[in-house]
């Protein structure tokens, strides 16, 4: 800085020296000589004046309140605690990738267990994503070919069906993702605006700890887990457990095709589990190796004076179990 001022100085003092030499007299560039004449020969009458230090704390202590009202506002949880009240077993049924919307849906069975969820006593829910299609030209551009009607019209349909087994969390699937990919918009949040009671939303997974009666059940949710494999199933939710610590349920979809696997880990069971697809036909299935989804519904069975849970991978049979017990 000391050397810029001296020449600057200097070139004042001597406009008729070239700058060639005064670089050599002051043994620097030729380019920076020359910069600094225009810096003296220029006079810039309404450049905008640097921030100051107390204007960028200023604008800091903004920004710092604004996040912090905008969180206030910001309903996405990683963990849910649910306390049930009821003196008999209770049921929750592990529900997702819907995909209504789309063409090759199952509709007849899809809504045959809406309806089965919605009328049977001590059945709760939980939704494991992909309730719609939502296909999208900046997403997969042929996609959009597969859909029966417009994402406008899934998301109705999909709060409609939410409303209806009334779930107590909901977690945000691959496809309902794609809406904060292209607008930055929470689609579970809008759906927990219409439902009552409002749902838990679990973001794109987390924890929901449920006290019913004398115990307390720790279970997982997620729509897709990573480390998933279609030659090792239960791989990614062993590294799931591992990741995350003890849980008598852990829960994710995303596949398509059921899965159950009960195990015993630090000296207590635990239960993976899987839900299947209402989606027989995929374009994208298909092309992959004719992969059509299966239907399923796992039901989990909670009992309030012991810890005991019992998993059934069909809605049917966990709901004339629930039946049985609860009678």
């Amino acid at each position: 800085m000391l050397k810029k001022e001296e020449i600057a100085e200097y070139l004042k003092a001597h406009p008729n020296e070239s700058y060639r030499s005064v670089a050599r007299l002051f043994e620097t560039s030729h380019s920076f000589v020359i910069r600094i004449s225009k810096s003296i020969k220029s006079v810039y009458e309404n450049i905008a004046p640097k921030p100051k230090d107390q204007d960028v704390q200023s604008f800091y202590e903004w920004l710092k309140e604004r996040s912090e009202r905008e969180q206030q506002l910001d309903r996405k949880q990683t963990v849910a605690n649910i306390t049930l009240k009821e003196s008999q077993p209770i049921g929750i049924a592990f529900t997702g990738d819907w995909h209504i919307g789309a063409k090759g849906i199952d509709y007849d069975s899809f809504e045959q267990d809406i309806e089965l969820i919605e009328n049977t006593e001590g059945l709760y829910s939980v939704g494991l994503g992909d309730y719609k299609d939502n296909q999208m030209p900046t997403v997969h551009p042929s996609g959009v070919f597969d859909e029966a009607c417009s994402t406008e019209l899934q998301d109705m349909l999909a709060a409609h069906f939410l409303a209806r087994i009334a779930p107590m969390a909901i977690v945000r699937g691959c496809h309902e993702h794609w809406d904060w990919t292209i607008s930055g918009k929470d689609i579970i949040g809008n759906y927990c605006d219409k439902l009552d009671p409002m749902p838990f939303n679990l973001w794109h997974g987390g924890t929901i700890n449920i006290s019913l009666g004398e115990q307390r059940y720790k279970i997982k949710a997620r729509h897709k887990i990573p480390n998933e494999s279609n030659l090792n199933t239960e791989n990614a939710f062993r590294r799931w457990y591992d990741r995350e610590g003890k849980a008598d349920i852990l829960a994710a979809a995303h596949k398509h095709d059921p899965f159950i696997k009960v195990m015993h880990r630090q000296n207590s069971q635990v239960t993976y589990i899987r839900c299947g697809s209402y989606k027989k036909y995929d374009e994208f299935g298909q092309r992959l190796a004719g992969y059509e989804g299966t239907k399923a519904i796992p039901v989990a069975v909670l009992f309030p004076n012991e810890h005991r849970f019992v998993v059934f991978e069909q809605l049917r049979d966990g709901i004339a179990f629930l039946k049985g017990v609860r009678s």
